[in-house]
């Protein structure tokens, strides 16, 4: 079937979502290198000496203590917790890498991981930013897909107004919760040239909902799940 209205490009771009560590990690891989969705959706921190490791909290736990990720060099870190290297190493040239990234310092670790393994996997990066001027600081700096993570209750009645601001600043477009997205919302940010990502749909009915109303991208914990509902309507 087709969607009730049209994505920005004509395709839909899927994400694996999930708690990081190394035995997650590796199962959303296998899904996508089984074709179940095409790219992995991952948060990431900096280590000590500038390495960007794949965790969900900036903290790690040994013990009863915590510590800070970038308290700790690389090497101290427990052996679950992948690089985003090697994460981008396993997958292929046609795999989109989406990196939620907090702070200068984690981008340019991220940046640096993935031009040390060629320049065209600078390419498949689409990194989300949770501050509009850190993007805009970062957009000179890359080709990467920079997309601005905020929700509904952010913006309030100022929607059209932040997008019409992402489109003067050159950036790329808005991931936002799938119960924030509506279709007359992302044909609005389609108007202004914006790609849309939805997160945190979980039923068939949530992927279906977004899907249907034009979104580009969506991310989901439960890869098969959205690769079955994507396929109803991109086969």
């Amino acid at each position: 079937m087709k969607t009730r209205l049209p994505s920005l490009h004509g395709r839909l771009t899927t994400f694996a979502s999930g708690p990081s560590g190394q035995d997650g990690d590796v199962e959303l891989l296998a899904r996508v290198a089984d074709g179940d969705v095409e790219g992995l959706d991952v948060t990431a921190q900096v280590t000590s000496d500038g390495v960007a490791v794949v965790a969900d909290s900036d903290r790690i736990r040994s013990g009863l203590r915590r510590w800070r990720i970038d308290a700790c060099s690389a090497a101290d870190l427990p052996r679950e917790l992948p690089t985003v290297a090697a994460l981008l190493a396993r997958t292929t040239d046609r795999n989109p890498f989406l990196v939620t990234v907090v702070g200068d310092s984690v981008f340019e670790a991220v940046l640096t991981a993935a031009r040390e393994l060629g320049s065209e996997v600078e390419k498949r990066l689409w990194l989300v930013g949770q501050e509009r001027t850190d993007l805009i600081r970062w957009r000179p700096r890359t080709g990467a897909v920079l997309l601005l993570d905020t929700a509904r209750r952010k913006v309030g009645d100022g929607t059209e107004k932040l997008l019409a601001a992402l489109h003067g600043d050159d950036l790329d477009g808005v991931t936002m919760p799938h119960g924030d997205w509506s279709g007359g919302t992302i044909a609005l940010a389609h108007r202004f040239g914006l790609r849309t990502h939805a997160s945190g749909a979980r039923h068939n009915r949530e992927l279906a909902a977004v899907i249907d109303a034009g979104i580009d991208a969506v991310s989901a914990e439960d890869p098969i799940r959205l690769a079955a509902v994507a396929a109803q309507y991109y086969p």
